[in-house]
């Protein structure tokens, strides 16, 4: 359960949370700068497509051989700076990507504060004065989970409650933390985000993702998922080899908006980090400072991205991981293989991590086994 993840200091109810002011200090876990490995923007698109060695791209296909075992379909993407480009979705069918799609919420975020319709600064009582201290819970404290909004994780199975029933939950629990005083991965915060993009442009939130994101960046297998939807193409999820019953993947809403595949994960990680989607500034706020995830010594999470450092292996890396109920994903770019991975998989037991490591020690035979020796 995701409560056992967080820091003993946390295990707090809402009762043992004292009055929450303006001012009050940050007394959570310290932030971390980005690796200065990692320089922002990432490099684009290469004008001149190069291509993959004979051998390389045996190594590539000797993985899907090595992980067939371990899901029972995968869409893996590897993209090298220079332009080389592999791919692997034999079915052609599309996956959950999960909270990979917090990067979008958050691109759209920045968007509208490039435009000025937005500010870091906005409190939440603007749109949901009725949640706990939403006079105190600002635009930054939702992007970078310190607003103090958490819902711990239901047991396993579990029936998936819409937003309204978590905000429900809110009004009900209260506040994890003092808004601004610490950090709590929040879903729930994401949920939100949707909510004042939504009210910010008069569209649904699904709307504005296809026309800021999916659209001009021609990602034509991704879809922005919505209660009542058509989602075509979507792969049976499965848990420990079973296959679920259909889900209705809609209710992460804005904090897991997309289904999509491994290639156009690619795509939009390279276009979000080369500053085609936003600005180099927000970039710069994205990614500059992070806190750790879930204690965790190599990762870290900034506003819609993860920092990972591991110097015995990958190096540094931005990247965006994700779960849900038969599917696991992750996107990355090392900087210091020049290269862009994404790997999906419709198993929730394994480890999309692994894939995504298997791939890069096919580039580069040197790395060692585990990204974390």
């Amino acid at each position: 359960m995701l409560l056992a993840l967080l820091p003993a200091a946390l295990w707090l109810s809402a009762a043992s949370v004292q009055a929450c002011h303006a001012g009050q200090d940050y007394d959570g876990p310290p932030a971390r700068p980005r690796p200065s490995e990692i320089i922002l923007p990432a490099p684009g698109f290469a004008q001149d497509t190069a291509r993959f060695t004979d051998e390389e791209l045996a190594r590539l296909n000797a993985v899907v051989d090595r992980i067939s075992t371990q899901a029972p379909d995968w869409s893996l993407s590897v993209s090298r700076t220079d332009g080389a480009a592999w791919s692997h979705n034999p079915e052609g069918r599309v996956f959950a990507a999960a909270s990979i799609g917090k990067s979008m919420t958050a691109a759209l975020v920045f968007q509208l504060i490039e435009e000025g319709r937005l500010s870091a600064e906005d409190t939440l009582d603007a749109w949901r004065p009725d949640l706990p201290h939403a006079e105190l819970v600002t635009i930054d404290d939702l992007l970078s989970h310190r607003s103090g909004y958490f819902i711990a994780q239901d047991s396993p199975g579990s029936a998936p409650q819409s937003p309204d029933q978590l905000y429900a939950r809110l009004q009900q629990d209260g506040v994890l933390f003092c808004p601004g005083t610490n950090w709590a991965y929040s879903n729930v915060g994401y949920m939100l985000l949707g909510d004042i993009i939504a009210a910010t442009e008069g569209r649904s939130f699904a709307e504005s993702l296809e026309a800021r994101v999916l659209t001009p960046l021609g990602l034509e297998q991704t879809y922005a998922v919505e209660t009542g939807r058509i989602r075509p193409g979507l792969i049976a999820g499965h848990h420990d080899g079973q296959v679920l019953p259909t889900a209705d993947y809609a209710w992460p809403y804005a904090a897991g908006p997309v289904l999509s595949t491994a290639e156009d994960l690619v795509i939009w990680w390279r276009a979000l980090l080369s500053g085609a989607v936003i600005s180099e500034a927000s970039l710069e706020l994205m990614s500059a400072k992070s806190w750790p995830l879930f204690g965790h010594d190599q990762l870290s999470y900034g506003r819609g991205v993860q920092i990972a450092d591991f110097p015995v292996g990958p190096g540094a890396m931005l990247m965006h991981s994700g779960g849900i109920s038969g599917f696991v994903s992750v996107v990355a770019w090392s900087p210091r293989h020049n290269v862009y991975v994404a790997a999906m998989a419709n198993e929730k037991t394994t480890s999309a991590e692994a894939a995504l490591w298997a791939l890069m020690q096919a580039l580069d035979a040197e790395l060692p086994h585990e990204a974390n020796n």
